[in-house]
């Protein structure tokens, strides 16, 4: 069987990034592990397979045209992105002209799935579990197998049920430390690596591991990673700091403690602000999401006064996304509303106007 990995063509001159969990656009490329993961298993069941990276390569979509008429191709595997449905579309339409067939990866939702069964000849493979894998064959990136702005996916799903996340419904599931540190010994990369995960320190045993494994194998490499402020100790941030880590997105969401019990966030004030205290301590970088939309009730300044009080992190507001296939997007739309204005999480979604007015106040703060 010959396999094409595909990301796409740049949009509006931005890179499309295409994580497990979030996806947006940027100046940096951003490599896609997980359809390098399924490439590699695909490739040592016997495919041939190979990585079109059409915005690295600077392709505009008649070169993708032309590649995949003349290159022999019989499946195409790419990563949805409900934000970006058009280019899924296009993709659709080449593989249905030239006889190939199009696999898509990542699906969240069963809606996901409705919309694609209508679309694609598959929608899905027989693939292993999570911590199943393979090592990642580096070598399908080609250019010295020198992976660039490196995401690395260590953990699936959430042991944890936040209602606007869309991982909450997966069960958690880690790479073991093993594989994790074979396929990071492999590569150089100048910058950090973002190891992907809901929360890196849930088992603690397994960041044992991966630290002992790490000094063992002289792995030099810094990079970021996720936490979770309920799991927090001064030991687990002692051993993240002490293999290479640099920084940690906490997602914090709000400091109302009515906000956080809406959404199923599972923590309180008082750990956020022990975790903050303990990061702060142990000289861990930390980004804290403030997100907005989730009630009327929610305050911004009193997220702002938390900032000033602590000033040991750097906060990150936003809008709270409502991602179809979670509990907040089937709370929040109808079926009538997703029928006329499909899916975007942000774009169609109510309350954004007032939203962005509570974004807006962080800017004088931040100085931006």
């Amino acid at each position: 069987m010959r396999t094409i990995l595909f990301s796409p063509p740049k949009y509006l001159g931005n890179f499309v990034t295409i994580n497990d969990c979030c996806w947006g656009i940027g100046e940096n490329a951003v490599t896609p592990s997980k359809l390098l993961s399924i490439g590699s298993y695909l490739k040592e069941q016997g495919d041939q397979v190979r990585f079109l990276d059409a915005g690295m390569q600077d392709m505009a979509w008649g070169d993708v045209w032309n590649t995949l008429k003349h290159h022999g191709v019989d499946r195409l595997l790419f990563q949805v992105v409900p934000q970006f449905e058009s280019w899924q579309m296009i993709v659709a339409d080449m593989c249905f002209r030239l006889g190939i067939e199009p696999y898509a990866i990542g699906i969240s939702n069963d809606h996901e799935k409705d919309l694609l069964r209508r679309t694609f000849t598959s929608y899905g493979l027989n693939l292993p579990t999570f911590d199943k894998f393979p090592p990642i064959d580096w070598s399908l990136i080609g250019d010295g197998n020198k992976p660039y702005h490196l995401t690395y996916q260590i953990a699936d799903g959430c042991p944890y049920h936040c209602s606007f996340c869309i991982w909450s419904k997966k069960e958690f599931a880690m790479r073991p430390p093993e594989l994790v540190i074979k396929n990071l010994e492999q590569i150089t990369c100048s910058e950090p690596i973002y190891l992907l995960c809901a929360q890196i320190t849930t088992n603690k045993k397994w960041l044992e591991k991966f630290v002992e494994l790490k000094k063992e194998y002289k792995l030099d490499f810094k990079y970021t990673t996720d936490l979770h402020c309920k799991e927090v100790t001064d030991e687990k941030i002692e051993m993240l700091v002490e293999s290479g880590c640099i920084g940690a997105v906490m997602g914090v969401e709000s400091t109302n403690q009515d906000i956080l019990d809406k959404i199923n966030k599972g923590i309180t004030i008082d750990e956020i602000e022990n975790a903050v205290l303990i990061c702060k301590k142990e000289g861990l970088d930390l980004a804290v999401p403030f997100l907005y939309n989730i009630d009327p009730s929610e305050d911004v300044e009193r997220d702002i006064e938390f900032y000033k009080q602590y000033k040991s992190f750097t906060p990150s507001p936003g809008i709270m996304k409502r991602y179809p296939g979670t509990q907040m997007f089937e709370e929040t739309y109808s079926f009538d509303h997703i029928m006329e204005f499909g899916t975007d999480p942000v774009a169609t979604m109510p309350g954004l106007d007032e939203a962005l007015k509570k974004v807006k106040k962080w800017e004088g703060v931040l100085g931006v």
